[in-house]
């Protein structure tokens, strides 16, 4: 099984204060992308973006912060074109998903997940507000 954390709005302040952030604004720690506090609140209502804690698979001890499209890229590679059982953890939740690597063309952006494509299914399970 794969676990990854969403970082939610109202987490952030407590990720900060323990170090797992920098004081201002995300980054993705693969292709850098990033977005201040405010431009993440913006986007991640709009169900537009989505950072994650991901545990490095050969080394509990490193914690990767990645935007949903760099996430599903990293799962799709572990899961060595298998179904895959992937548990996403909230501040209040875990949603336990499968992850079917046949579902993401080699060229496909994890945007397509999240809506780009008129299909909102992954959303409802995590909380925007």
């Amino acid at each position: 099984m794969i676990v990854a954390e969403l970082i939610s709005l109202k987490s952030l302040p407590v990720w900060r204060k323990r170090g797992y952030l920098p004081p201002e604004g995300m980054c993705c720690d693969d292709c850098e992308l990033s977005y201040d506090d405010q431009e993440y609140d913006i986007l991640f209502k709009r169900k537009k973006l989505a950072y994650f804690f991901f545990p490095d698979p050969n080394n509990a001890s490193l914690l990767y912060v990645f935007c949903h499209d760099c996430l599903f890229k990293h799962i799709k590679v572990l899961a060595e074109g298998q179904e895959t059982d992937l548990l996403i953890l909230d501040d209040e939740n875990e949603y336990q998903c499968k992850f079917y690597p046949e579902d993401m063309a080699d060229d496909s952006k994890a945007s397509d997940f999240l809506g780009g494509d008129g299909d909102d299914d992954i959303w409802p399970i995590f909380p925007t507000g």
